[in-house]
């Protein structure tokens, strides 16, 4: 059982209680209260996107041809958000290829091998660099 912790809610009153679900409750509700939502974002996609943690192969020539890899955030016909260990430059002309899992294909694996530029490149806290990029063409392999 969780030890007790403080609680600054007026259902709590500051007072020193154990860590139950109705007790975690009321912590979970305080915290809503006083944590502001994220600023909503305009969302410039073209296309749905879907949260998938996937291996990526990413292809690119910076003056020299490279291969890197790394994990999707979220897939979709327009675009992807990936994280490297590599950060890579606005509008760098990318090939990246995906393999969507046989249970969302409800086959084989498949492949699919895009085309496109970076959008975006940026550090996240406790991540790689997360790199945001436009397809231009896809086709399955």
């Amino acid at each position: 059982m969780p030890g007790p912790f403080s609680c600054s809610h007026p259902k709590g009153r500051g007072q020193h209680i154990p860590g139950t679900a109705e007790n975690f409750d009321v912590a979970k509700e305080w915290m809503q209260s006083v944590i502001a939502p994220p600023e909503p974002r305009e969302d410039k996609r073209r296309a749905k996107r879907f949260t998938m943690r996937l291996p990526i192969h990413v292809y690119f020539d910076d003056g020299i041809a490279r291969e890197v890899t790394g994990v999707t955030r979220d897939v979709g016909a327009g675009g992807v958000y990936f994280y490297l260990d590599t950060p890579l430059a606005t509008g760098l002309e990318i090939e990246y290829v995906v393999t969507l899992p046989r249970e969302l294909v409800l086959m084989d694996r498949v492949q699919v091998r895009y085309r496109g530029r970076v959008v975006r490149s940026e550090a996240v806290p406790g991540q790689q660099i997360g790199i945001a990029a436009a397809s231009t063409h896809f086709e399955y392999v």
